[in-house]
């Protein structure tokens, strides 16, 4: 895997920590959205409990969140469970995540950033992809109602 280039990343949370990572382009076979590596685990002392799913770092704890693989019918609507950007009420922004599969619009209220979405694959094969990440908008309120 070739990388195309290396930032200093800056995690928060108890306290504040500075880590070089290098890049990889978007289409890098990975199983989770970055990788850490042994280096970054060991001066820091992280945890990873796959039984209740926690990563911890020093005192904080973070969700683990692995990607699970779907495969998808031809030409079908299927509801998986899949990562929201936020944890409030809210809308998930429709879009087409690879040619002929989309990810509807749908009303969704998240719980530890995990909620169920419509997605459609309007291909003729089956298809196999990876945990979904969705974007929420929240809702309007400017609506006003005359009783």
């Amino acid at each position: 895997m070739s990388t195309i280039g290396k930032a200093i990343l800056t995690i928060k949370y108890d306290e504040e920590i500075e880590h070089l990572v290098y890049v990889v382009r978007d289409d890098a076979l990975m199983e989770y959205d970055g990788i850490l590596g042994t280096d970054f685990i060991r001066r820091h002392k992280v945890v990873a409990n796959y039984n209740t799913r926690r990563v911890s770092i020093g005192k904080a704890q973070f969700k683990l969140q692995p990607y699970i693989r779907i495969k998808l019918k031809p030409r079908s609507e299927t509801i998986v469970q899949c990562i929201a950007n936020k944890n409030k009420l809210g809308i998930t922004k429709a879009e087409e995540t690879a040619p002929g599969i989309f990810i509807g619009s749908c009303l969704v209220a998240p719980q530890d950033y995990i909620c169920p979405v419509t997605i459609l694959n309007t291909t003729e094969t089956e298809l196999e992809i990876i945990t979904p990440q969705v974007t929420i908008d929240e809702l309007e309120t400017d609506i006003k109602y005359k009783i």
